[in-house]
């Protein structure tokens, strides 16, 4: 099977470019579908076949939501099912599942994928600490993010000052 530091290449020959284009390749299947995966592992190609299973429904806590002042994003708790599901290695923090254009968010350079880690130093897991922390930033003020974004196995932390509006 699919181990840890695999890169995923191709899936029943076609290339995958990244995380989300995995994402769309596999959705184009059914479940019980057996599909070719390539990866590479140590330096070599692989071919692993896999059977695709059911997508399991989303627990309540793992619902998608928009913060409450208007920054730009919408969120989601990051769990390990969901780390999975997207290919992240990272399994705490929230993912970033939406960010609208021209918002702060988009601004300060944050994307879709993206995962907050920190909140002004604290560490935060559910999209109510997320709230709490924004409702308690006053417009014009801004917040310090840990963010860390996963593309095509190499993870890089950085620090963005979002904006409150």
């Amino acid at each position: 099977g699919i181990k840890k530091y695999d890169v995923i290449v191709e899936i029943n020959g076609q290339p995958v470019e990244n995380w989300k284009d995995l994402r769309f390749k596999v959705a184009d299947f059914q479940p019980g579908n057996v599909i070719n995966i390539k990866v590479m592992r140590d330096g070599k190609t692989l071919t692993l076949k896999a059977t695709l299973d059911e997508l399991e429904p989303e627990s309540p806590t793992q619902k998608e939501e928009s913060v409450d002042k208007d920054v730009g994003l919408s969120l989601t708790a990051l769990t390990p099912a969901l780390a999975r599901r997207y290919g992240l290695s990272t399994f705490e923090g929230l993912l970033i599942t939406e960010v609208k254009q021209y918002s702060p968010a988009a601004r300060a350079g944050l994307q879709a994928g993206d995962i907050i880690l920190e909140i002004n130093r604290f560490k935060v897991s559910s999209v109510r600490e997320f709230q709490d922390i924004l409702k308690k930033t006053e417009s014009g003020d801004e917040m310090i993010l840990l963010v860390r974004r996963e593309s095509e196995g190499e993870k890089i932390d950085f620090i963005v000052t979002l904006r409150v509006p």
